[in-house]
């Protein structure tokens, strides 16, 4: 996905700009929640992330208005995402951060059993704080109550009747997950799934060193998201699956609150960021500047103060064509190696090698080492791989995306030109190989990329 965010903009202004969007080659549009919100002095743009309710309609467009734009963007091929707020309701001001609004609906602010315990969390320094307490300053809601999860997921089906494609789950990081007993979570991903809709979990504050046992739990409880839906979070965070993985470089959070960290960086620099950032992830965020640093949200006019660099940008715009593969190969080489490292310390290394060139690749590579013999790995890799490569010295990773056959006949006849029962006694150095190679690609025009990772490093 390469998502685009308009924050603050009035549902109808966003329509005019869908082609534009569709030229830059975002494929998804992330919008403002769609709940009411309590009023605020100053309009600031964080009173749209304290909801009174979980139902359509607020400052920024009706549900009407939500339709239209589901439709308009449908015929482009663009998805909307809505930005839910589940995690906590509107206060009621300044001394009272923790108790409900008196604008929220009666039904669920005269339910105690709604809300979390009524305690602000100022320092984090364990998880049950972080989930079963008001931890961010504001009422938070008990997603173990499943009739409020009833609620919400009614809430959820009437976005999904008005064309949405997904969501955004805003603070995710302090909602319980299935192994700390609440199905909040799971519910929505079964809505999800049964429906073919998408939802992106917000979950940020790294863990990056894992220093402590609370950045070891938020580290395990990232990678359990990333079982239930993508997640979106800081760049630098150690999620394992990549391409679960939602990252940008600025949000609203980073440049419009007081202390964010992208509040005075020059829109180029974002910019230039951005793209490296598609190289690297399958799923990119995009925030669009907004000059008035969210004040005047009731304005129906917000585009006028929204920074316009991203509009006919030809970096952005070959940027989001981008693959996303450049860290995710980097780092399933440097896991493999990793792996095939520890595995050389044990005497069942070949056993788990070769379970684990099943899971990365359909190419066997025979590694001759101190402890093995090529009789052992032949007998392991006997007709379970397309490809059988015997090399001396080193460790290669071919990938099982090669675009032309040629090359993938010529590497597997270089390397094994006997039968299947046969020991594969052909071997190269690797300067031997990679010039061949090389060769093999110059002479063969019709190859246009190759997929064929070889790292020195890797011979251990």
């Amino acid at each position: 996905m390469r998502i685009i965010q308009f924050l603050n903009w009035d549902i109808n202004s966003i329509i005019p700009y869908l082609d534009l969007v569709k030229r830059q080659n975002f494929d998804t549009i992330q919008i403002n929640p769609m709940q009411p919100f309590k009023k605020v002095n100053g309009n600031e743009w964080w009173a749209s992330y304290q909801p009174l309710d979980f139902k359509i309609g607020n400052d920024f467009g009706s549900k009407e208005d939500l339709k239209k734009l589901c439709e308009e963007a449908e015929k482009r091929g663009i998805k909307i995402v809505v930005d839910v707020i589940t995690n906590h309701l509107a206060n009621d001001g300044k001394g009272k951060e923790t108790e409900p609004h008196r604008d929220i609906d009666i039904k669920i602010r005269g339910n105690s059993d709604y809300f979390k315990k009524h305690e602000k969390v100022n320092v984090f320094e364990n998880y049950e704080d972080i989930i079963d307490k008001s931890s961010i300053g504001l009422p938070g809601l008990n997603l173990r109550n499943e009739e409020l999860q009833k609620i919400i997921l009614k809430f959820l089906d009437e976005l999904k009747e008005c064309g949405v494609k997904g969501f955004r789950f805003d603070a995710a990081k302090h909602i319980g997950l299935p192994s700390d007993g609440v199905s909040y979570f799971s519910r929505v991903k079964e809505f999800l799934d049964k429906n073919n809709l998408f939802g992106y979990a917000e979950f940020l504050d790294g863990p990056n060193n894992l220093e402590n046992e609370l950045e070891k739990t938020l580290y395990d409880k990232k990678n359990e998201f990333t079982d239930l839906m993508y997640i979106l979070t800081n760049e630098d965070s150690k999620v394992k699956n990549l391409s679960k993985k939602v990252t940008f470089v600025e949000s609203h959070d980073t440049y419009l609150n007081e202390d964010g960290t992208t509040k005075n960086d020059d829109i180029e620099s974002i910019i230039d960021r951005y793209v490296d950032l598609t190289k690297k992830y399958e799923n990119t965020l995009f925030y669009v500047r907004d000059k008035k640093k969210g004040q005047s949200i009731d304005s129906s006019n917000r585009e006028r103060f929204a920074d316009i660099s991203w509009i006919n940008n030809g970096k952005i715009r070959e940027a989001n064509k981008n693959k996303g593969s450049e860290v995710k190969i980097k780092e399933e080489i440097t896991d493999i190696k990793e792996k095939i490292n520890d595995l050389k310390k044990d005497k069942l290394f070949l056993k788990l090698h070769h379970e684990l060139c099943m899971k990365t690749r359909k190419v066997f590579i025979n590694e001759i080492n101190y402890e093995s013999s090529i009789e052992d790995c032949i007998d392991l890799a006997l007709l379970d791989y397309d490809i059988q490569i015997n090399i001396n010295e080193m460790f290669g990773i071919i990938s099982n995306n090669f675009p032309d056959e040629v090359l993938v006949n010529y590497v597997a006849n270089e390397f094994y030109k006997r039968k299947w029962n046969e020991r594969p006694l052909n071997t190269m150095d690797f300067k031997n190989f990679e010039s061949k190679v090389l060769e093999k690609v110059i002479e063969n025009q019709n190859v246009n990329e190759i997929h064929l990772h070889l790292d020195r490093d890797l011979a251990g």
